[in-house]
């Protein structure tokens, strides 16, 4: 059965290379407050709609539209350090092969998430600093 996103995706997105979350599995994404909310869970494509044009060049449209998680809590804490995300909290999330498909991109632990339509993040998430 085919996986419904949570958003429109263009088409072929997400791209070759992405995969089903094979079980549970805890990533790490910056979030305004605890408890997270709905808006902290909101990709850059729906959140600067203003920028769509740029994001089109780079990272592309469907990278902008997953969402980051990383892989460690490290690795989110050294995005955290930057001076646009330092007033952010770490929030885990706990992922099944219920909430969408993922793929690592980078070397600093970044994983682009593309949400499923029926699973929650809010319900599997907690501030873990």
């Amino acid at each position: 059965m085919p996986i419904v996103f949570a958003d429109t995706l263009p088409e072929g997105c997400p791209p070759e290379g992405a995969s089903l979350i094979a079980s549970d599995l805890d990533v790490f994404r910056l979030v305004e407050a605890n408890p997270p909310s709905e808006t902290d869970f909101i990709s850059y494509w729906h959140l600067y709609p203003r920028k769509r044009e740029s994001y089109i060049r780079k990272p592309g449209e469907c990278v902008s539209r997953a969402l980051s998680v990383y892989d460690t809590f490290e690795n989110c804490q050294n995005i955290q350090r930057l001076p646009t995300m330092k007033d952010k909290v770490i929030c885990k999330v706990t992922v099944n092969n219920e909430a969408g498909v993922i793929m690592e991109k980078g070397q600093n632990g970044h994983i682009c998430w593309w949400l499923a339509q029926d699973f929650d993040p809010i319900e599997n998430s907690e501030v873990v600093e």
